[in-house]
């Protein structure tokens, strides 16, 4: 019975448009929620494609059968826009700089005050609203004025069936639920206890700031992921995704730094050949050809691109290096340039 229980739930969980192994690397609590905005996606889906086959079965009825067809493509496609819609509230998870966090922080705090949810949630009960017309015409119609006028049918039957209003209410409320879920699921973690176990309590404060921690890299690196459990979803998701970037981004250095060593010792080479006539100039001067040669025939260093960075926190590049260097003054430049040789 359970097993038959855990199918349901994460087959109910891939239709939440999120990640199903993560959630099942989650508490139930968490399962359950997405669960549950799974299955109301599938109730979306059964209502665009009754709504969408009695509207184009009265549309084309020549067709027959090409009508459902017009139908489910109709009902997969509101479906999918659903989904766009809904993955749209999931929280930032990759690092940004400080003004956009605190742009995004704001939001999430006083989401109705965003116009572009203000947006979504406008388009959401939109298409909500056309749904329904088509199944209170579906319920509540009369078929006989149905045959003539489907238009006029949708209008009176707004107008005189008292379940038609309600209806469209459910509709909307069906498709504004999973909303709410989202929500409440991105504010579980903030509601709820801290998770206890030290390694997770320490990697969620190198993430949420990782200016100050510096190291963060390796402790994401060298944790289990398989081991942790966590009632944050997203947070879990962000562990997942920034353990990718970095690994990328760790082999991205070591073969980049090997190409530049091997293109520095190229390099080398070429100049040695080219400073060669020179240097038999210098053989007068042994002392100084001596040093010179000692110099040029050393072996060419590993080059380390931790040089060429100018972020503070590479891969993602939201903080900058502060300046090493420091400014001399024009007079040193002026000794410099005009020095006395002798």
């Amino acid at each position: 019975m359970k097993q038959s229980l855990r199918k349901v739930r994460t087959f109910l969980c891939f239709f939440s448009g999120e990640d199903a192994y993560i959630i099942g690397k989650c508490s139930l609590r968490i399962q359950f929620y997405f669960a549950f905005i799974g299955l109301f996606v599938q109730l979306i889906f059964a209502g665009c494609l009754a709504s969408a086959g009695s509207f184009t079965h009265h549309l084309f009825p020549a067709i027959g059968v090409g009508s459902y067809l017009i139908a489910g493509l109709w009902a997969a496609l509101l479906s999918c826009i659903y989904l766009l819609l809904l993955y749209t509230i999931s929280p930032l998870l990759l690092p940004i700089d400080e003004d956009a966090r605190q742009r995004v922080q704001a939001i999430s705090v006083h989401p109705l005050r965003s116009a572009s949810m203000l947006f979504r949630l406008l388009l959401i009960i939109f298409i909500a609203v056309l749904v329904a017309q088509p199944l209170n015409v579906m319920l509540f119609g009369d078929a006989r004025m149905m045959k003539d006028a489907y238009t006029k049918a949708i209008r009176l039957t707004i107008h005189h069936a008292p379940g038609a209003w309600a209806l469209t209410l459910a509709t909307c409320a069906i498709f504004l639920l999973p909303i709410r879920l989202k929500f409440r699921i991105r504010n579980i973690p903030l509601s709820g206890k801290r998770n206890g176990h030290h390694q997770l309590q320490n990697i969620r404060d190198m993430v949420s700031d990782m200016q100050a921690h510096p190291n963060y890299p390796g402790a994401i690196l060298d944790a289990d992921l398989g081991e942790l459990r966590t009632n944050d979803y997203y947070f879990q998701k962000t562990l997942i995704e920034y353990r990718l970037i970095l690994e990328a981004y760790a082999d991205f250095k070591q073969g980049y730094q090997q190409l530049l060593t091997q293109k520095v010792a190229g390099f080398h080479h070429e100049t040695m050949a080219n400073l060669h006539h020179v240097l038999q100039q210098l053989k007068a001067s042994p002392a100084r050809y001596n040093a010179m040669m000692e110099k040029l025939q050393a072996p060419p260093r590993p080059q380390v691109l931790e040089r060429f960075e100018y972020w503070a926190d590479p891969p993602f590049r939201t903080v900058r290096k502060p300046a090493t260097y420091v400014p001399l003054p024009e007079q040193d430049l002026l000794h410099h340039l005009y020095a006395d040789p002798h």
